[in-house]
């Protein structure tokens, strides 16, 4: 194999799919990237077993080959390389990189090792690249994390009436987005919320002239893709190819509160700077903040034994109750205000013991359930 590439594309494809290969595996070659050419240059693959990402490379073909390359070697060796023409052998050795005057050899192991990384097929929807990213950043970090129960480390994705809704939860706070797409097949699928935030992550590269996805979920292989068929100049037919996690995932909509006798409207801002001034004296006690409902305003306060007590009003415009206290953790309601957009957020909550929903008044294709900590009133 021998081709010849612009250092600037390799480093931009390398940069891209190299967050998909392992850091740490029972299969040492997971951890390689594989180098394949194709017509009109070479593909990058890495693959962790769980996700892949694949990017075809413009380049000049001399010969026709495949090999792999350790990924992290590979990118902190030839990552600050200037950007000059380089050239990629496969010399019997190894994996030869030749820039310049500069010339590097690494280790290979055998492309034909390299784990298949299936085709999902189908027909799918198109969902606009920035909808998706918005929907995965407010959901993924509610999904449960090193937890005994897999389906919470999962999102939940259902295309269902040209809406794909995202749902995660860690079984104490649920998140809810829902982005718009084409019309399409009704799918379901759970997947890894670690998957979803590399997904992201690639999405969110500089520079990349990507408008729409095509996602497709094949249910009986649980299997989802997403793919693009350009990227940036020079970088073409983005594939992401992701396991599902096979099991059900629980009924989100009926733990969605629906009828609130308190609804509180606040400054997102304002209450988010009380909530940051009270953590440290919250994290001193049991990082509980109560919300105590007084005509116009909220008091807001929180306790730690033998360190103190803090407490703040802020002003508020309310619906039903003019009285009512609920309790939260700061550090879930700091999460839910730093995500959501726009000036306002509300709150909606029945008892001191149901859960609270949250919303922005200007968005309602987002909300997110959090359940209520149990204090003494």
């Amino acid at each position: 194999m021998e081709v010849y590439v612009a250092q600037e594309n390799l480093k931009r494809g390398l940069e891209l799919v190299r967050g998909a290969a392992s850091t740490s595996s029972t299969l040492p070659i997971t951890e390689n990237i594989l180098f394949q050419t194709v017509l009109n240059g070479i593909r990058l693959t890495a693959y962790n077993l769980e996700v892949a990402v694949s990017i075809a490379v413009a380049g000049q073909v001399k010969s026709k080959g495949a090999i792999t390359a350790n990924a992290k070697t590979l990118w902190n060796t030839i990552g600050k390389w200037p950007e000059r023409d380089t050239t990629l052998v496969d010399n019997g050795k190894g994996l030869a990189v030749i820039s310049g005057d500069r010339k590097v050899v690494l280790e290979s192991m055998p492309a034909v090792d390299f784990p298949p990384v299936a085709v999902v097929g189908g027909n799918g929807v198109t969902i606009d690249k920035e909808e998706l990213i918005k929907g995965i950043h407010m959901t993924e970090w509610a999904a449960a994390r090193g937890d005994n129960r897999p389906i919470l480390q999962g999102c939940k994705m259902e295309i269902k009436d040209n809406k794909l809704t995202i749902v995660s939860s860690d079984g104490f706070r649920m998140a809810i987005k829902e982005v718009p797409v084409t019309v399409g097949n009704e799918s379901n699928s759970i997947i890894p919320a670690l998957t979803l935030k590399l997904i992201s992550k690639v999405l969110t590269t500089k520079s990349n002239n990507i408008q729409n996805l095509q996602y497709v979920v094949d249910e009986e292989a649980k299997r989802i893709g997403f793919s693009s068929d350009v990227y940036m100049p020079a970088l073409t037919e983005l594939i992401i190819v992701g396991q599902s996690i096979t099991g059900t995932y629980p009924n989100y909509r009926q733990l969605i509160p629906t009828n609130h006798t308190t609804i509180i409207t606040m400054l997102r801002n304002d209450l988010l700077a009380v909530i940051k001034e009270m953590k440290f004296m919250a994290n001193q006690g049991s990082g509980i903040v109560r919300f105590e409902l007084e005509q116009e305003q909220i008091r807001l306060t929180t306790k730690a034994e033998r360190v103190g007590e803090y407490e703040q009003k802020i002003g508020v415009t309310t619906e039903g109750g003019v009285t009512g206290k609920i309790a939260f953790t700061w550090k879930y309601v700091s999460d839910i205000l730093e995500t959501m957009t726009g000036d306002e957020v509300t709150l909606g909550f029945t008892t001191v013991s149901s859960p609270g929903l949250w919303w922005n008044p200007d968005d309602v294709s987002y909300q997110h359930v959090l359940m209520p900590m149990f204090v003494q009133w």
